[in-house]
């Protein structure tokens, strides 16, 4: 499945660079300020291919490091394995349940927040892939958290 994402990406590769640093400052915008009310108003994402419209549901909200590899595509342990340790760090606790079967989408961006130098931080959002049948949450009921 991710392999075919990626095909379908490369088609629109000149329009991704020139919407990068939008995206980039979007993301990051996202969590600025660790802002439960709007993570509760944006539960979702909406991401489109030329073939095909997803929406996926946001489990986690992380500011970490490239020492926390969530971009590995065959994690140790599985998808579950990958969605349980970023809950773990995640900002907020969204009472998202994910699931072995599930398809799990990562966007992720640079971030200082932490500290200007540091050039390995980021920022880090991940959702599961909703069915296509399924109800699309119009808000989600987050917790602030203390991520571990």
């Amino acid at each position: 499945y991710t392999v075919e994402v990626i095909e379908q990406c490369k088609a629109g590769m000149e329009r991704l660079y020139t919407c990068r640093d939008n995206l980039d400052f979007a993301i990051e915008k996202a969590g600025e300020g660790a802002d439960p009310e709007f993570a509760a108003a944006t539960p979702v994402i909406h991401f489109s291919t030329l073939e095909e419209q997803m929406t996926w549901e946001v489990f986690a909200v992380i500011y970490t490091n490239t020492s926390f590899s969530y971009i590995d595509a065959e994690p140790e342990g599985g998808a579950q394995a990958l969605a349980q340790a970023a809950m773990e760090k995640s900002i907020y606790d969204y009472g998202v349940t994910v699931g072995e079967e599930d398809k799990i989408l990562t966007l992720s961006t640079c971030s200082v927040r932490d500290n200007p130098q540091d050039r390995s931080q980021r920022f880090v959002v991940m959702a599961r892939l909703l069915p296509a049948d399924a109800e699309v949450p119009q808000k989600a009921t987050v917790t602030p958290r203390t991520p571990e």
